[in-house]
């Protein structure tokens, strides 16, 4: 996964690979592949477009899909809080620790029992490219985890 031997280096990633000790991996797999498959650059058009949403159509951005973890912004309201203004959730999008807990919650939200049922629910079917992209991460987050446990407290 080339994305992720970029995110390597990143913060991001440290801060995941620290939080894993106590945390599961899927989370932070399923960001990196939505990483990969959805790069910064691409983000940022997407974040455009949803403040166009905000201002002009209000109706399509409920199924937008936002931040690293690609969730739908419809999540991220029922996620973060309902009476929470779009500018306040939107300041969220980028913050590592937001998108492991929203793709946590949303996990559970959809009760997924296997990595079959993971790819139904980020991609709109059951998609065998994706869940060898998410074994893929798992298999680099696990050998990854050990060189960074000096990090831990």
């Amino acid at each position: 996964m080339k994305n992720i031997k970029r995110f390597k280096n990143q913060t991001q990633l440290s801060w995941f690979l620290n939080q894993t000790t106590k945390k599961d991996l899927l989370p932070i797999a399923i960001i990196l592949v939505e990483s990969e498959f959805r790069p910064h650059v691409f983000r940022i058009t997407e974040y455009l477009f949803f403040l166009w949403c905000v201002i002009f159509n209000r109706k399509r951005l409920q199924k937008l899909s936002l931040g690293p973890c690609q969730v739908q912004y419809r999540f991220w309201i029922e996620f973060i809080d309902y009476n929470k203004s779009s500018l306040e959730i939107s300041c969220l999008f980028e913050d590592p620790k937001t998108n492991y807990h929203l793709v946590e919650w949303y996990i559970k939200k959809f009760n997924v029992h296997n990595l079959f049922e993971l790819s139904e629910i980020y991609t709109g079917k059951k998609n065998r490219y994706y869940v060898k992209k998410i074994l893929e991460a798992l298999e680099f987050l696990k050998d990854e985890q050990p060189k960074n446990r000096h990090h831990l407290t």
